[in-house]
């Protein structure tokens, strides 16, 4: 199926939208994989996905809470908000993961969220992905915590004499700097949320940022077990659990119009994208 046919996504279970991951096409049209990448990097929900070891990627994992201790909980988020304003680059991940997260970005998700004029990328990195973002669009706000990254994004961006992207140092804990727009992207912010009072204090920005009829763009990994927060490694994250993560954008009253299966770090774990509808009419 070319991925410009997608169709948006079909109810399966009461509250569950059905996954949009095409097979690896082999016919005519648009292929679904980043040219030289093996078939089947990503794939629908009922398919088990692509299998990624990450040499040396520890698995020190622990149930959520962290045993019940909110100060425990408050020390590890603290930690991990001043690893991230400190980081020179981001962590390192696959050429061929990177390339079919732009791939489906660019591809598959921006289709679904249709025009967007404005957009407000939250936690934009080196600006990788705020790049696909700008494609076709007249303003583009970028906040990232890590100075050293920002500084990077905007000499990029104006090297490409890109001057309606503007990035800025921003911490997503805060108030965000910026008007409601069309389209708001988060892409690996929220995991990095080990405090669920934080996740949801930015859950809840995001949809305050989205105009009525935009679409916000999430990209996380998810537990298909149970929520655990990884401790060890270059930093904490909080993997939740998938159908948590879901209800926390629905009850801020977005629609799942697009849900993508990036890769499988492991049987119990998956990174996914997805394409969310701020509901007309709705105020969050």
């Amino acid at each position: 199926m070319p991925v410009d046919s997608l169709p948006r996504a079909a109810m399966s279970a009461p509250g569950r939208p059905q996954a949009l991951i095409p097979e690896p096409h082999g016919g005519e049209g648009t292929p679904v994989s980043p040219p030289g990448s093996p078939k089947g990097s990503y794939r629908s929900a009922q398919h088990e996905g692509t299998q990624l070891s990450a040499p040396g990627r520890s698995q020190a994992l622990i149930p959520e809470p962290l045993g019940g201790e909110g100060a425990r909980v408050s020390a590890v988020h603290a930690r991990a908000r001043a690893r991230w304003a400190e980081c020179r680059q981001l962590p390192a991940a696959p050429l061929q993961y990177l390339q079919v997260q732009e791939h489906v970005l660019r591809h598959a998700a921006l289709p679904l969220a249709g025009s967007r004029r404005s957009v407000l990328d939250i936690g934009c990195g080196d600006g990788r992905f705020t790049f696909v973002l700008a494609e076709g669009a007249d303003d583009v706000v970028a906040l990232d915590i890590a100075p050293q990254l920002v500084a990077c994004a905007q000499g990029e961006a104006d090297a490409r004499g890109l001057s309606h992207v503007r990035f800025a140092v921003h911490d997503a804990e805060q108030a965000f700097p910026a008007v409601p727009v069309e389209l708001v992207s988060c892409m690996g912010v929220l995991s990095t949320m080990i405090d669920d009072r934080r996740f949801t204090d930015l859950a809840t920005q995001l949809a305050a940022h989205t105009l009525p009829g935009g679409h916000l763009i999430t990209k996380d990994t998810v537990s298909l077990d149970r929520a655990q927060v990884h401790l060890d490694g270059e930093v904490p994250l909080h993997w939740r659990h998938i159908d948590s993560y879901l209800r926390s954008f629905m009850l801020l009253d977005f629609e799942l119009v697009g849900e993508f299966h990036l890769a499988r770090w492991s049987p119990r774990h998956l990174d996914g994208l997805w394409v969310w509808r701020a509901r007309e009419g709705s105020r969050h």
